[in-house]
């Protein structure tokens, strides 16, 4: 339950990112990803929990078999991305200052 949080959170965290600051402007969010490595690191770290929990569910884990045991071991990358992605905003908004 706490990763379909995670994947919540982070899902409400992309829309604000996308809608307030960008407007849903696709070209603008796709500079964006393209010109700073934070955000970058930020959606990599948001795809790999989108994968999770779509795998979710325990018709996925009986599907997947052991298969879903290493995928959802890609949590453990996901959580370094997002530690990444805040620490190089927080050096970036220092760096500004």
């Amino acid at each position: 339950m706490l990763g379909l949080f995670a994947l919540f959170y982070a899902t409400v965290h992309l829309l604000v990112w996308m809608s307030f600051l960008l407007g849903f402007r696709w070209i603008a969010i796709g500079e964006e990803l393209a010109e700073r490595p934070f955000i970058t690191i930020g959606f990599l770290a948001y795809l790999i929990l989108a994968a999770l929990g779509v795998t979710s569910p325990k018709a996925m884990v009986r599907k997947m078999g052991k298969n879903w045991k290493r995928l959802h071991r890609l949590v453990y990358v996901a959580a370094v991305l997002a530690i990444v992605h805040l620490l190089w905003i927080l050096r970036t908004d220092i760096q500004e200052a």
